[in-house]
């Protein structure tokens, strides 16, 4: 198990506009598991927030995703297209968890948490080691802007 620091990440569901940003979430995450490093994330599995773990496992390091319940009973995660909510999800028996978890792995610890809030709370208390932004939408900016104001006002210091 990793004893160095741990990284928390924010980044998207989603895969992006362009390949460099699946590209800069594999690289970041095959970084922190060659430096032994724990990813702290949003426990997704698909876009960048699945290849950044999925890239860390690859290598041999330790990944805790942290999701809210809501999300996870809700069936999985969602975009809008025009308008239009559409399903992100895989098929449910084929990763038979739901349809947002990731599969089971011996380095993956999943942690399900009351509220939104409360994932934010708890990702920031993992990250022992400090915060990393990817691309993403207005849910990364919005949570690299709180941990961000949680330093200004001395909640933390990392």
């Amino acid at each position: 198990m990793s004893t160095a620091p741990a990284i928390c990440v924010y980044c998207a569901s989603s895969k992006g506009t362009s390949p460099a940003y699946l590209n800069s979430a594999r690289s970041v995450g095959k970084a922190l598991a060659g430096e032994s490093r724990r990813l702290v994330y949003g426990g997704g599995k698909m876009g960048l927030m699945g290849a950044v773990a999925e890239a860390v496992l690859e290598n041999g390091g330790y990944v805790t995703g942290v999701s809210p319940y809501a999300m996870v009973a809700s069936g999985g995660e969602s975009s809008k297209t025009n308008g239009v909510k559409q399903s992100l999800a895989l098929d449910v028996a084929e990763d038979k968890v739901s349809n947002r978890e990731p599969v089971p792995h011996p380095n993956r610890e999943s942690i399900i948490v009351d509220s939104m809030h409360d994932r934010k709370t708890m990702m920031a208390k993992l990250a022992d080691g400090g915060f990393v932004s990817l691309p993403g939408g207005y849910g990364t900016l919005e949570e690299l802007l709180e941990v961000t104001t949680w330093s200004q006002l001395a909640i933390h210091d990392k």
